[in-house]
């Protein structure tokens, strides 16, 4: 994973927006229409600690899941803009990162990873946003430049000089638009 927060600006970019490369329309993609919908999401990232095989055991409350997500957009904002932490928002990050219950295991090949135990799925995902928060460089998020995107993103550069959440097809847009 390498310190990026993946689920972070995942559940950041939820609620925005996008437009891939070779669509002539933005569009947007509700992950939380149903849990089938959200489970699906969530399996497309990935992640190293969101085990998913077992999810039918896993209680799920989309409303909840959509608070927080709003809740973790919020706090990349303000990472983002520089501003201090709305106290209501780091609260009901962590009010959600309680409900949840993880065990450090060491695997045969050496490597060390967290296993969710028990917990909700948004205690498990609230859990992990401050995992990611706490181990990235928070100075490595930004927004994408292209207004008409607005996405966020984690800028992995040697000298942290992205300017957009991926070359293709915000900066092809970008100069496109400006050669216009």
């Amino acid at each position: 994973m390498n310190n990026v927060p993946l689920l972070v600006l995942e559940l950041a970019n939820s609620g925005k927006s996008k437009r891939p490369s070779g669509i002539r329309e933005a569009y947007f993609s509700d992950p939380f229409e149903n849990r089938e919908t959200f489970l699906e999401f969530l399996k497309q990232l990935k992640h190293p600690n969101l085990n998913l095989n077992d999810s039918d055991s896993l209680t799920i409350n989309l409303d909840e899941i959509k608070l927080l997500c709003e809740t973790v957009e919020q706090i990349v904002f303000q990472l983002i803009s520089k501003k201090e932490f709305s106290l209501n928002a780091i609260t009901n990050l962590n009010e959600s990162a309680k409900d949840c219950c993880w065990a450090h295991q060491l695997s045969q090949d050496g490597t060390y990873s967290d296993l969710f135990q028990s917990g909700t799925l948004a205690g498990i995902i609230a859990s992990i946003c401050v995992m990611e928060l706490a181990k990235c460089d928070v100075t490595r998020i930004k927004t994408c430049n292209r207004i008409a995107c607005g996405l966020y993103f984690y800028d992995t550069t040697r000298n942290r000089s992205a300017r957009w959440h991926d070359e293709n097809p915000c900066g092809w847009r970008t100069r496109s638009e400006r050669r216009k």
